[in-house]
């Protein structure tokens, strides 16, 4: 049966959801969705829910999460404008795999991540439905505050 709904989306990493747009240029231009910035704290990237890994860069920097039949859901670390070339990442998973809510995909070096340019140490989370001639659901992202990873909710309804 397909699926087509939004599913509960949990913080894939512990770190702070900040009042700020992502700031990728690609992001910018709502090509991969609409989202929030986190500032990571944690040292792992866990799936926020279940789904399909279709895409992740060489250095864990992007990551592309087929999530249904509608909607997809992107990570993308520090600026995106140079992907697969993060320092402070190290993958844990594989492209084109079924990953289930709470999985760790990408190791984090917390040192060497504050060692880099703010803009180097901020995820951005974004959905959106690629195929779909519908509109996309109606739900509202967290407020800015501190979240913990695989336990804070991203979205309501």
């Amino acid at each position: 049966m397909a699926t087509s709904k939004l599913p509960s989306l949990y913080a894939p990493v512990t770190g702070r959801v900040i009042a700020a747009q992502p700031t990728a240029a690609v992001c910018q231009q709502g090509l991969l969705g609409q989202g929030i910035v986190i500032e990571m704290t944690g040292s792992t990237l866990y799936a926020p829910a279940d789904g399909e890994l279709n895409h992740i860069s060489s250095s864990g920097d992007y990551l592309s999460l087929r999530l249904n039949d509608t909607y997809s859901l992107q990570l993308v670390t520090g600026s995106g404008d140079a992907f697969g070339t993060h320092p402070a990442l190290t993958v844990l998973c594989r492209e084109q795999t079924q990953v289930k809510y709470g999985d760790p995909l990408v190791k984090i070096n917390q040192s060497l991540l504050r060692s880099l340019k703010p803009i180097q140490q901020r995820l951005a989370v974004l959905v959106c439905a690629p195929d779909s001639a519908q509109p996309i659901e109606p739900f509202d992202w967290l407020q800015p505050g501190l979240i913990t990873a695989k336990d804070s909710p991203l979205i309501t309804y």
